[in-house]
């Protein structure tokens, strides 16, 4: 990033980690960060391929460590379920995320391999630490 694009990013990432669970759209973010749409576009999609941030639904991203963090917990939810699969709704309790953020949430673990979807249950694919490739003291 340049300079400049630093400091716009620590304004976004205070801004997502505050509202980790539940981060503010890129219209909502648009009122507070001094960016315009094609710049804050540009930003994020940057933010993006250097994995700081993941698309979880339009215009909606959280923080890679939010995600990795959460994935802490489906990891730790499909193991004490198998050989059970497990549902969006338990997904939910253990998370404490919205449903309209839980579908969106699971169709990206699904993506980058951590689970995979079977009927209306998910299981574990691949370990977390495979995916995330960090420590679990995220």
């Amino acid at each position: 990033l340049t300079p400049n694009e630093q400091v716009y990013w620590e304004h976004l990432y205070a801004i997502l980690l505050a509202y980790p669970l539940s981060p503010p759209t890129l219209p909502e973010i648009l009122l507070s960060i001094g960016l315009n749409e094609l710049q804050l576009t540009s930003l994020v999609n940057r933010l993006v391929t250097m994995g700081k941030i993941y698309k979880v639904r339009n215009q909606q991203y959280f923080l890679a460590e939010t995600i990795a963090m959460l994935g802490i917990n489906v990891e730790q939810l499909a193991i004490s379920l198998a050989p059970e699969r497990f549902t969006m709704a338990q997904f939910r309790l253990a998370t404490n995320v919205g449903r309209g953020v839980a579908i969106p949430l699971l169709e990206l673990y699904d993506r980058i391999g951590l689970t995979v979807r079977y009927n209306n249950g998910r299981r574990l694919r691949r370990d977390w630490h495979s995916i995330f490739g960090v420590t679990k003291d995220v």
